[in-house]
């Protein structure tokens, strides 16, 4: 039986305890939210990169 998915707040609480599994859900729950907000903001694509990564170098 899958278990229940986690809200937010306790996926973030298990990033903040650093466990792996919340990091990886986290990536996949918000990775294109991520991607299309910064692609938004009409900005090339490497500069969208480089938001992408400095906003998970920054929720780290």
């Amino acid at each position: 039986m899958p278990s229940k998915p986690k809200g937010n707040a306790e996926l973030l609480a298990g990033c903040a305890r650093g466990e792996p599994e919340a990091w990886d859900e986290t990536v996949d729950r918000f990775g294109a939210l991520v991607w299309t907000v910064a692609r938004s903001q009409r900005v090339s694509r490497a500069e969208a990169e480089d938001v992408r990564q400095l906003t998970w170098f920054r929720l780290m």
